[in-house]
C-alpha cells in the first residue's frame, strides 16, 4: 500500500522564494500548501485536516511566526513547526522555542538545510501520532546522515518540550501522559485535553492523576517546578 504524502504549511511573503520553497518540497515527495501572509496560514489551519509539519518564516507584512505558533498548537498540537528566520537577535531563538517551535534555521538556507530540516520536523510529528495511535503506519523514515548533520536546533537555556520528554523516560510517563503533562503546562482545562486527545474528561483525570503521581509534582501548576528543578534551573525567589 502506497504511503500519501506527507503535507506541508508553507509560510513565505516573498513570492519567488516561496514558489521555490513549493517546487523543492514536492520534488522531494511533499505536498506542500503556499501562504504569503499570516492570515493565510491561520485559514489554512482552519480549512485543512492537518499538516505533518510546517515551515513559517518568521516575518510576515501582518505578523511573525510567532503570531502563528500558539495557533498551530492550539488547533494541530501534534504538527510540528521549523522557522526561517534573518533575525541576529539572540533573543529570537529563545522565543521560537518557547512558543512551541520544533526548531529554526538561518537564512540564507541552502536545499539540503532546508530538506534536512523539514525531514526532522516531519518525523516528529509522525512520532507523536504513532504513540497515540493516530496512524496505521507503524514504521517512520530513517533520518539520513546528511540530516543528521546538517539540521540543529540552536541550544536555549531550557527548552521545556526537551525537559518533558526526558521526564517522560525518567518517570516513565506513556505517550498519552506526556501529552496530557504537555497540555497541563499550557494550562488547558480536562475538557480541552479530552478534545485532543479524543477520550472522556473522566479518562482525562485519570491521566493527570497518573502524571501527578509518577513525577512527584504536588499539582497541576506544580509540574513546572518538576520539569526546572530535573534540569537544574534554581527557582531564585524559592525560600531556603
Amino acid at each position: 500500500m502506497s504511503r500519501s504524502k506527507p503535507k506541508l504549511l508553507v509560510v513565505e511573503d516573498m513570492d519567488v522564494v516561496l514558489q521555490t520553497y513549493l517546487r523543492t518540497f514536492r520534488a522531494a515527495g511533499y505536498d506542500p500548501v503556499g501562504c504569503e501572509t499570516k492570515a493565510e496560514a491561520l485559514r489554512a489551519l482552519q480549512d485543512h485536516a492537518d499538516f505533518d509539519a510546517a515551515l513559517l518564516d518568521f516575518s510576515l507584512p501582518d505578523g511573525t511566526a510567532l503570531d502563528i505558533l500558539p495557533v498551530l498548537l492550539d488547533k494541530k498540537p501534534l504538527t510540528k513547526a521549523l522557522v526561517v528566520t534573518g533575525q541576529d537577535d539572540e533573543e529570537v531563538p529563545a522565543q521560537l522555542m518557547s512558543a512551541g517551535a520544533h526548531g529554526y534555521i538561518q537564512k540564507p538556507v541552502e536545499d539540503s538545510a532546508l530538506l534536512s530540516g523539514i525531514g526532522a520536523t516531519v518525523r516528529a510529528t509522525q512520532a507523536w501520532r504513532v504513540a497515540l495511535g493516530q496512524t496505521g503506519s507503524e514504521e517512520l523514515p530513517t533520518p539520513t546522515d546528511e540530516e543528521m548533520q546538517g539540521y540543529q536546533t540552536r541550544p536555549v537555556e531550557f527548552d521545556i518540550r526537551h525537559g518533558l520528554m526526558r521526564l517522560q523516560f525518567v518517570a516513565g510517563l506513556s505517550p498519552v501522559q506526556t501529552i496530557t503533562a504537555w497540555r497541563l503546562l499550557w494550562g488547558d482545562p480536562d475538557q480541552r485535553i479530552a478534545e485532543l486527545l479524543g477520550c472522556t474528561k473522566r479518562t482525562v483525570k485519570y491521566h493527570v492523576s497518573q502524571v501527578l503521581a509518577r513525577t512527584g509534582a504536588r499539582s497541576r501548576s506544580d509540574l513546572l517546578r518538576v520539569l526546572l528543578e530535573d534540569a537544574g534551573v534554581q527557582d531564585p525567589w524559592a525560600k531556603n
